[in-house]
């Protein structure tokens, strides 16, 4: 959004490129030209061919939280897991963890009660899943934070305020929410210094291999609040890069992925997206998958290594996109079908490894 007062001008630039083919070959001269990484490119998120994602899934689909994840990973190498991303985990959204906290209840409001959680148990589990031979990586919320949280009334202040001078209600009510979730604003210095310092903490105590952040495209908007208000997205990009350098600074193989989910482009400053598109209106919709692809402008070269709570529901439509842009395939547990890789029906399963089979092979 721009501003102009009477007698105020603003020059822009604009480029044209005049080429043969397709969008691609503009998409290309935008990150040849048009681009500046901050880091250098990481290998192995491109060798990924399988994303597993558990929220803090039971042993059983209806039975108790907690579980889920160690029965899984006995058959990540039969799936060809490359990435397991570990969410669920916390006590609340936007308080991820605390060096301090050793326990605490995770999923205070799921229907078969909460789970115990400790930091030793989250870092057991990556470091089993890295003996696997798969890459560790922890979940983290780009904007939400918990009513229920400690902190939140510390944080109050940098709560998205709205057109009309209100607080900004994010909405989800999923089993981890002990309150109210609220969106917070990546305008807000206040947020953007918290959520390092957390990046920072999960880092230091668990060693992954990488960090996913959710739901990234909510860096797109405008804060209305009278201090720090302005367009999310210039401190949403100042975000990203300050994340992917403290990831970073742990390795030179560390990465980060976005959650843009083709509503943002937010990946153009981290490793890669690891955002759910898996529903109709999304990947499910013949023309998300229609080449050229229209998120392949933002993502360039970088990895497409996608959540997908629906994989079974969808699983052509996985498939396709694999097949078209070299996109991993999603498999989770936890959420939406709600099977993992261990309460599989017999036919989706074979069905699964054989076309991942050919997926690993290209």
């Amino acid at each position: 959004r721009v501003r102009l007062e009477p007698g105020q001008s603003h020059v822009f630039k604009a480029y044209l490129l005049l080429h043969q083919g397709n969008a691609t070959e503009a998409w290309k001269a935008f990150h040849r030209f048009g681009h500046k990484e901050d880091f250098p490119a990481i290998a192995w998120p491109r060798e990924v061919r399988v994303h597993y994602f558990d929220f803090l899934s039971g042993v059983t689909p209806d039975g108790p939280r907690g579980g889920g994840y160690d029965l899984d990973m006995q058959h990540f190498g039969e799936f060809h897991v490359g990435m397991a991303t570990q969410h669920g985990y916390y006590l609340s959204y936007g308080d991820f963890i605390h060096p301090d906290r050793k326990e605490w209840k995770a999923m205070p409001t799921d229907a078969a009660g909460p789970v115990t959680m400790t930091i030793e148990k989250i870092k057991a589990r990556v470091d089993a899943t890295r003996k696997a031979g798969v890459h560790p990586a922890i979940y983290m919320h780009y904007t939400i934070l918990d009513e229920g949280s400690p902190l939140f009334e510390s944080m109050r202040d940098s709560i998205l305020v709205n057109a009309e001078g209100k607080p900004t209600l994010f909405g989800w009510e999923g089993p981890d929410v002990i309150k109210t979730t609220w969106r917070m604003s990546p305008a807000s210095p206040q947020w953007r210094d918290h959520l390092v310092r957390q990046a920072q903490w999960i880092m230091e105590l668990f060693n992954p291999d990488a960090i996913v952040l959710d739901e990234t495209f909510t860096a797109l908007g405008y804060d209305h609040h009278k201090t720090h208000g302005g367009p999310l997205s210039k401190g949403g990009i100042e975000l990203m890069r300050r994340l992917r350098a403290t990831v970073r600074s742990f390795g030179p193989d560390k990465a980060l992925f976005a959650s843009d989910c083709s509503m943002g482009n937010l990946c153009l400053w981290g490793d890669g997206e690891s955002g759910d598109h898996c529903y109709d209106r999304l990947l499910g919709h013949e023309l998300y998958r229609k080449p050229p692809i229209r998120y392949m402008a933002a993502l360039g070269e970088k990895a497409w290594l996608p959540c997908a709570w629906l994989y079974k529901s969808l699983w052509p439509a996985q498939v396709d996109l694999a097949r078209k842009v070299g996109a991993a395939v999603g498999v989770t547990n936890g959420w939406g079908d709600n099977l993992g890789l261990t309460h599989l029906p017999q036919d989706a399963r074979q069905q699964m490894l054989k076309d991942i089979a050919t997926l690993v092979r290209s």
